[in-house]
């Protein structure tokens, strides 16, 4: 099945016009308009260029201008808002995430929704972001430490095995699923196999058994939000059906006020964004509550699943070899951490060679094992190094003792990682701000200046 192919298909399951798939397949190999999600926890002042609101997320801007680079201001360097995808906004603003809430992002790299939600958090909550392909965490641990709230936990499991550990667990599950990426094709990140039937097929059973876990970690009266960027039915109102046939008179459609204009008209709590109306590529977000008990069967049959426990299998010589090496901060480190700022509302624990950290009222979550926290210092040799998860927390946490105000050239310079002039500073650490807001470490050393602006987030 081609693209046109499929897409008629569509026509025909959605009612539209005749015109309007001619009108999609424009939209969808066309430029997108560039959008930022502005943070939600902060008060910003007039963004650099000119904005458009998302109507379906109120912290949603597209730049009127699309030849602006959002990445290119201080702004972005600060971490005032994140570069995001206007269909993506649409997941989050089903999910409305709320402070106190524990909430599991079970697909979470790159990390802009988890960091959205890590946003909303404010000063309660718990956030655990979990992604399976091991060379997404460092992308998905950047975006989290970007936001400076200790108040997550990055795992690297496999769904399903992560459902194990945590049954009946969170108040909100976000399932941005793995899909046949069908609204990808103009950016050329996907060809036109992402409509073949065999292509759906294989997702949607991928996608059943992902969703199978993030029903059994999701209490009752808890809310599952499920997206994909794709547009096929099968991927989409089909998953959220087959769940409630799956689970009947457990689930309630969740219907949110002013979204309306893109309900699906498939199902009930499904929402569509189409690129020839919305402009972007495409998105589909759906919402159920969980209204009671359930119980999920489990899926270790499954091949993924014995390849992955095989995997652990191997690694538990080496895991238990870690276990030593785990436990509270020591006082050298804590003589450390006080050489570079004060601390307030941090609790720390040693990790291997690094140093997590979480607010003081989330200390319990050092009991679980195998899960990445927001890391403040590492090891190198004999020598305890601040990390820029210390650097970019908030006040309410962390206090450096020495901190510069830069200059909008010079915060550009810094995130690109260039050499840095500072006149008459003394010896040692030093976070970089602007405007008050943290942007990183740099270090004196006599007439040397150290950039340690880290290189995954270096602006090119």
């Amino acid at each position: 099945m081609n693209a046109m192919t499929h897409l008629d298909r569509l026509r025909s399951q959605f009612q539209m016009e005749p015109d309007r798939i001619d009108a999609i397949e424009q939209a969808m190999m066309g430029l997108v308009d560039r959008c930022v999600r502005v943070r939600s926890d902060r008060i910003v002042e007039q963004l650099p260029w000119a904005t458009e609101i998302v109507p379906w997320y109120s912290h949603g801007r597209w730049l009127v201008d699309g030849s602006h680079r959002p990445s290119q201001s201080p702004h972005y360097v600060a971490a005032d808002y994140f570069i995001q995808d206007a269909g993506s906004l649409l997941a989050l603003a089903l999910l409305a995430p709320k402070p106190e809430e524990r909430i599991c992002d079970l697909c979470a790299a790159p990390g802009g929704k988890a960091s959205a939600i890590l946003e909303a958090m404010k000063e309660g909550g718990f956030l655990i972001a979990n992604e399976p392909i091991r060379s997404r965490i460092d992308l998905l641990d950047w975006s989290l430490s970007r936001t400076g709230i200790p108040r997550f936990a990055i795992a690297n499991q496999d769904p399903e095995k992560l459902a194990l550990r945590f049954p009946e667990f969170f108040d909100a599950i976000l399932v941005d699923a793995p899909c046949s990426g069908q609204t990808l094709l103009g950016r050329g990140k996907r060809t036109e196999n992402a409509f073949a039937e065999s292509q759906i097929l294989h997702s949607a059973a991928r996608q059943r058994r992902i969703l199978l876990s993030a029903v059994s970690m999701l209490r009752p009266g808890g809310r599952l939000i499920y997206s994909t960027c794709t547009f096929a039915v099968e991927e989409n109102e089909a998953q959220m059906e087959w769940l409630q046939e799956t689970f009947p008179s457990c689930w309630q459609p969740i219907e949110i006020t002013g979204l309306e204009p893109w309900k699906s008209p498939l199902a009930a709590g499904c929402y569509r964004l189409w690129p020839d109306r919305d402009r972007c590529a495409g998105s589909f977000a759906a919402g159920l509550t969980l209204t009671s008990e359930i119980k999920v069967e489990s899926q270790s049959a499954c091949d993924q699943s014995i390849d992955m426990e095989g995997r652990d299998d191997r690694k538990r010589t080496k895991q238990k070899s870690r276990k030593s090496k785990q436990g509270v901060a020591s006082s050298y480190d804590l003589d450390a951490l006080a050489e570079w700022g004060s601390m307030q509302g941090l609790s720390t624990k040693r990790i291997g060679s690094d140093i997590g950290g979480l607010a003081n009222d989330l200390e319990w979550a050092f009991s679980l094992e195998h899960l990445k926290l927001l890391t403040i210092a590492s090891q190198s040799s004999s020598t305890l190094l601040p990390e820029h998860g210390l650097a970019m927390l908030s006040e309410r946490y962390f206090q450096p003792h020495r901190s510069v105000e830069f200059e909008d050239t010079a915060v550009m310079r810094f995130a690109r990682g260039e050499p840095i002039a500072t006149v008459g500073q003394e010896n040692g650490w030093s976070v970089a701000r602007w405007r008050e807001r943290p942007l990183g470490w740099f270090k004196q050393i006599g007439e040397r200046t150290n950039n340690y602006y880290p290189k995954i987030g270096r602006i090119t």
